[in-house]
């Protein structure tokens, strides 16, 4: 449901309906705006236009009445003003009256009752909104109702409003919470209880006399503690709550101490089994990747041998299948009546040698092609070698300097 047409009469700052008329259709009735911008300097209806259309909806100004210091408040103030809605310039013959056109063709119409003496024309009462018009106001917002919400709520209130009229599973999410928030009240009250009865205990043990011979088996302990630069403070004669509760915490932190030396050595005794496998694995490796170079080096060899070996056969068929046509030309030759006929042929055996020519040439490219592979792949492996023996090199450097630290 969209506005269609809004026309205001003797309703606050409107006067007379031709001023009042506010179309939304662009001139064809199917066709409402989706989008509605009304702008105006301070004072020229901007406000009164959203009070005339909740007005004629509502039968209510729902910024009036938005809670109830507010209302209180207007109600307080407008007693001595009977002209609450209605234009205070308007005759008495002209009456207050807004209607609403909708969308879908629904039309609301609303006219302001005339009030005798110094009556006034509204009571800011919230019964007088009807139920099934009340969920109006959740698609009317204000300014005033904005920065009431924004600056003279409280937070906590400004979330229970929020929770509870605008998102239902917000609201219930919202009493969850409060029940949790009681339980973990609940429980912290308990565990302070907890706490002050531990610690007066606690108080209590620490007020007996203490045995001397004891102090003194702790001063010896103290003192070799002190040979291992473990330091903890000595005890004194006058031993209370505040030293006991000193050395207890020094002792705690030499513990702690001693167990994360403890877990470093355990990381740096890992690090140093993980990197004795590595060295093992790049051994392991090292050594394949020369059995693979020999194996690969040898096998290229081979096959550059046997390709070579077949175009020196190639050549050799070649050169005795020429002499066997020059021998054939030379005997055409001397027959006058077949020289036209041997110059052909000899035409064609040419031909067929520049071919020839054409295949050494390819073979020769893929040769060549082939060496420069074999240099790469042995450029590669002598990377490969040298960045294991700086491997090495850096596991010897380790291994020295585990082995000061041990010593």
């Amino acid at each position: 449901m969209k506005i269609k047409q809004v026309k205001i009469q003797a309703f606050k700052s409107y006067l007379e309906e031709k001023d009042g008329i506010f179309d939304f259709s662009h001139g064809n009735e199917n066709d409402v705006a989706n989008i509605v911008s009304i702008y105006a300097p301070n004072g020229f209806g901007k406000t009164s236009f959203y009070d005339a259309v909740d007005f004629c909806i509502t039968n209510n100004v729902t910024r009036y009445i938005r809670d109830d210091k507010v209302q209180k408040k207007n109600d307080k103030l407008s007693k001595k003003h009977p002209n609450i809605l209605r234009n205070s310039k308007a005759p008495s013959g002209l009456d207050t009256k807004v209607d609403v056109v909708t969308s879908d063709n629904q039309v609301f119409n609303k006219v302001l009752k005339h009030k005798n003496g110094n009556q006034r024309d509204y009571l800011f009462r919230d019964s007088d909104t009807p139920e099934n018009k009340k969920y109006f106001r959740d698609l009317m917002l204000s300014q005033e109702a904005i920065d009431a919400f924004l600056r003279e709520t409280d937070p906590a209130t400004r979330y229970e409003k929020f929770a509870e009229n605008h998102v239902n599973e917000l609201s219930e999410l919202n009493n969850k919470r409060k029940q949790i928030q009681k339980i973990l009240d609940d429980i912290n009250t308990s565990v302070k209880t907890d706490n002050k009865t531990k610690q007066d205990k606690n108080i209590a043990s620490l007020i007996v006399n203490v045995d001397e011979a004891i102090l003194t088996k702790l001063d010896a302990l103290i003192s070799e503690c002190d040979k291992l630069d473990l330091n903890i403070t000595a005890i004194q004669n006058s031993f209370d709550e505040a030293k006991y509760k000193l050395l207890k915490l020094e002792i705690r932190s030499l513990l702690d101490t001693l167990a994360q030396d403890t877990i470093k050595k355990n990381l740096l005794k890992n690090a140093y089994l993980d990197f004795t496998c590595n060295v093992e694995f790049v051994k392991s490796t090292i050594d394949r990747i020369h059995n693979a170079k020999k194996s690969i080096h040898l096998f290229r060899i081979k096959q550059q041998v046997t390709v070579q070996k077949d175009d020196f056969t190639k050549l050799e068929f070649n050169l005795s299948t020429l002499g066997k046509r020059y021998e054939q030309l030379s005997e055409i030759c001397n027959d006058d009546n077949s020289f036209y006929k041997t110059l052909s042929d000899k035409n064609d055996l040419l031909a067929n040698n520049k071919k020839f020519k054409k295949d050494i040439e390819l073979k020769e490219n893929e040769k060549n092609c082939l060496q420069y592979k074999l240099r790469k792949a042995r450029n590669y492996f002598i990377r490969q070698n040298l960045n294991a023996i700086h491997f090495l090199k850096k596991k010897k450097i380790v291994n020295l300097f585990l082995l000061k630290k041990r010593n």
